[in-house]
């Protein structure tokens, strides 16, 4: 008898004196407790943004550049699309804007990337404040209301339809059906670094770093 084995995909990148970019791909069998090496991507990269959107797991933008020498022109907008039963990659229609480092969620079909870090025409680097949506079905991109605050890695939950965006000062809320932002009450939010994460549970956004703090839905 076929047993269903359940399978978390998990991309690796590491930072460091070099940032080095990987297109390694690994699956963790929550059963048998064991690792297994899958097809990799097809552009290495870090600073990507990830999704999984009715099976299937998106890999988008991010930067291939890996010295410290990095001054933006390694900016992707590449976007991929993994099938876990074939295991196989597929490359589908890029984002339009070239970044890494955006707040990245999903609500009905739709892929939001928000934010992150972006080039400006001299190749500088500068905080990107835009809000670009993938169709999936469609395979095509919108631009929509832009995001009302700046930075990078700003994790992202969402929650009745509402994509909560968590800053160093405040906690945004974009309404996916009147694309409106709107920001919630600064006093429920505390100092936060880089590479914080967000997940929600029974209808709360909980967030970790060095510490964690749950937010309640509505704020």
């Amino acid at each position: 008898m076929n047993k269903i084995i359940p399978v978390l995909l998990i991309f690796f990148f590491i930072c460091g004196l070099f940032t080095v970019v990987f297109s390694s791909v690994s699956a963790l069998d929550l059963v048998e407790d064991s690792w297994t090496v899958k097809t990799p991507m097809s552009q290495a990269r870090a600073g990507l943004g990830v999704i999984a959107v009715e099976g299937k797991i998106y890999a988008i933008g991010g930067y291939t550049v890996f010295n410290t020498a990095f001054d933006g022109r390694g900016f992707v907008g590449t976007n991929e699309c993994y099938d876990p039963v074939s295991d196989t990659w597929v490359t589908l229609k890029s984002m339009p804007t070239a970044r890494s480092n955006f707040a990245i969620a999903t609500y009905k079909g739709k892929i939001y990337c928000i934010g992150g870090e972006a080039i400006d025409e001299k190749a500088a680097l500068l905080d990107c404040r835009v809000t670009e949506v993938y169709d999936v079905a469609k395979d095509s991109w919108s631009t929509k209301t832009s995001p009302p605050f700046e930075g990078k890695n700003h994790p992202a939950s969402v929650v009745d339809g509402k994509i909560f965006v968590i800053t160093e000062y405040a906690v945004f809320m974009y309404d996916t059906a009147a694309d409106v932002w709107t920001e919630k009450n600064r006093s429920h939010v505390i100092p936060m670094v880089d590479d914080a994460y967000s997940i929600v549970v029974d209808d709360k956004i909980i967030v970790t770093n060095v510490f964690m703090r749950v937010f309640q839905k509505g704020l």
